[in-house]
């Protein structure tokens, strides 16, 4: 039986594996240097209001963004470190086995942990909904606040939809690339070995040949 042929050959079905991964790990990079950013702001954002005595008051959801706010930056911050290795290993050292850690690394982080990040991500939304929905009622003074709510949920799911599916793209391309590129190495090395040993049969063949011309 003949080998599986690998199931991407190409990136968004034009450009070839290197490029879609040196586009993807851009694109991870990016991804972590503004959301990094985005949620080191939300976590010093000052939820504290004023009471009817004018003392502060500090809502239930300043806990949960602020908490949730601190564990993605981190998160952000890091899958920057990963793409920022990645582009290293590809453009500068070259090297096979350092991008082979770069996709090991990449399932683990990108896919797996984001995955698990985004379900209590959803999660703590959907606790904190009924708190987010009465701090609007109470301070931004909305009049449809249950709806606007409502919606940035809906944006929510639909963003962090996107991004799993995306993390799980850009990994298959990295993977692709990685097994094709080991591939070819092997298939190199083995190239390199036949001549070799072609190199010295004619060697030793011409050796012999000597040997009983002088005898």
């Amino acid at each position: 039986m003949g080998k599986k042929k690998l199931k991407y050959s190409h990136f968004c079905f034009c450009l070839g594996l290197r490029p879609g991964v040196i586009i993807s790990s851009v694109l991870w990079l990016i991804e972590g240097i503004v959301f990094s950013t985005l949620f080191v702001k939300s976590s010093t954002r000052n939820y504290k209001s004023l009471d009817g005595t004018g003392e502060e008051v500090i809502p239930l959801l300043y806990y949960y963004v602020d908490a949730l706010s601190k564990v993605l930056s981190i998160y952000f911050i890091i899958l920057s470190i990963i793409s920022t290795y990645g582009l290293a290993s590809l453009l500068i050292y070259k090297s096979t086995p350092l991008l082979r850690m770069y996709s090991y690394t990449s399932w683990f982080f990108a896919v797996f942990i984001n995955s698990v990040l985004i379900i209590v991500s959803i999660i703590a939304m959907t606790i904190i909904r009924k708190s987010y929905i009465d701090y609007c009622n109470r301070y931004e003074n909305r009049q449809d606040c249950k709806l606007f709510v409502n919606s940035q949920l809906v944006w929510l799911f639909i963003v962090l939809f996107i991004q799993s599916s995306l993390h799980i793209y850009f990994s298959i391309i990295l993977r692709t690339y990685v097994k094709n590129r080991v591939q070819m190495e092997k298939k190199k090395k083995r190239s390199l070995l036949k001549a070799n040993n072609l190199f010295n049969i004619k060697i030793d063949k011409m050796f012999g040949d000597r040997v009983i011309d002088l005898n």
